[in-house]
């Protein structure tokens, strides 16, 4: 399995769990069933794009991060490398 689609399954099983959490407060809290279905699925969007994004930010950080240690990336007549 290709790591990122294992990523991307753990981010979505986590928002999945996130959006049921919240589904099932709000209605044990008292609100009417279609309000409860709303929250799971803000709960779970919200929770869903927040992963994704900081997957994607993770995926940069460490791309930049090893294009600076690089060796192969520096310019031996540039003095203020």
């Amino acid at each position: 399995m290709h790591p990122r689609r294992f990523w991307l399954a753990v981010i979505l099983i986590t928002a999945l769990v996130a959006g049921l959490g919240a589904g099932l407060l709000a209605d044990a809290g008292g609100m009417n069933t279609p309000t409860a279905i709303l929250t799971a699925a803000g709960a779970f969007s919200g929770a869903a794009v927040l992963l994704v994004e900081l997957a994607k930010l993770m995926i940069d950080l460490l791309d930049f991060a090893g294009s600076a240690i690089d060796p192969s990336n520096l310019d031996p007549d540039d003095p203020g490398q």
